[in-house]
């Protein structure tokens, strides 16, 4: 108990430095140290080290509100809009990456960083609501809206070990200027994890050949060849944001656990039933197990 304390107090302490006085700095060297992990003679060990970091400092994948399906038995931190009327968010600031670095188009929203109040333990979001007056969830959920039909990507940015356990920020990243995104999809640095849910088609049959999806997918886990479309399951990190413009309605989001987290969240759902939730449509707030 006592070391995790100790871990909470340091986890506090590096998020109100770094996110007050040299964020930007920050985002210029996580970008260098990125490109330093292909230099032919240090390159490897410069990698090996930056996937060492990404154990304690990441974001997870949070899915887009109407991409899970109806039914689907979720833990409340699984929910975009449980996770924003259950948080502590103290305000809404414009994105640092969003700031310095061109996003896909002009009209992308600027100001989509959801600060908590303090580092916020998961657990603790499990069980009980926020009884602080901070901003309000319908003035949080109309952010997210527009986010959502931008095509961005909800994250929860943990710091904390193990992984997953404890976060400070929701993002909203625009996979052209989000870093942690761009250092994923680039040089396959886990800097942005997985939701726990991957995407498939159930009726290929069906589909409109749209695009929509493969224009959507911030992660370039879907192709379209000779006519057909396919999603990559290992660059799919479930973020859902094909879901909601595919024409044909055909795609799905199924569990797909890559993280010790998601084990731990499969886990809760079946020795605590109490603590789940059920997907409700879009709109919707989960219901109780």
């Amino acid at each position: 108990m006592k070391y995790r304390d100790l871990l909470d107090k340091i986890d506090t302490k590096l998020v109100n430095y770094f996110g007050n006085y040299c964020e930007v700095r920050s985002l210029d060297f996580f970008i260098a140290w990125g490109a330093a992990t292909e230099y032919p003679v240090i390159g490897k060990l410069l990698k090996k080290l930056y996937n060492y970091f990404c154990k304690y400092y990441a974001g997870f994948i949070v899915p887009q509100d109407g991409s899970l399906s109806r039914g689907v038995k979720i833990m409340p931190y699984e929910s975009i809009l449980e996770l924003i009327k259950r948080a502590k968010v103290g305000r809404i600031w414009p994105c640092s990456c969003k700031s310095f670095r061109a996003t896909g188009r002009d009209n992308i929203p600027r100001a989509t960083c959801m600060f908590i109040s303090e580092v916020t333990a998961l657990d603790d979001i499990t069980t009980k609501y926020s009884n602080s007056d901070w901003l309000p969830a319908e003035e949080i959920i109309k952010c997210l809206e527009e986010c959502e039909d931008a095509g961005l990507v909800h994250q929860i940015m943990c710091v904390s070990y193990p992984l997953g356990r404890k976060m400070y920020v929701i993002c909203n990243c625009d996979s052209h200027a989000c870093v942690p995104m761009y250092l994923k999809v680039r040089y396959d640095i886990p800097f942005v994890r997985s939701s726990g849910f991957t995407c498939v088609e159930e009726d290929l049959s069906k589909c409109t050949l749209c695009l929509n999806c493969v224009k959507r997918c911030p992660f370039k886990a879907i192709t379209a060849k000779n006519g057909v479309i396919a999603t990559n399951p290992e660059k799919c990190l479930g973020c859902g944001v094909c879901v909601s413009k595919c024409e044909a309605k055909i795609r799905k989001m199924i569990r797909s656990p890559r993280e010790s987290f998601h084990d731990y969240t499969m886990r809760e759902i079946k020795n605590n039933p109490e603590r789940a939730m059920t997907v409700a449509d879009k709109g919707e707030y989960p219901t109780a197990y």
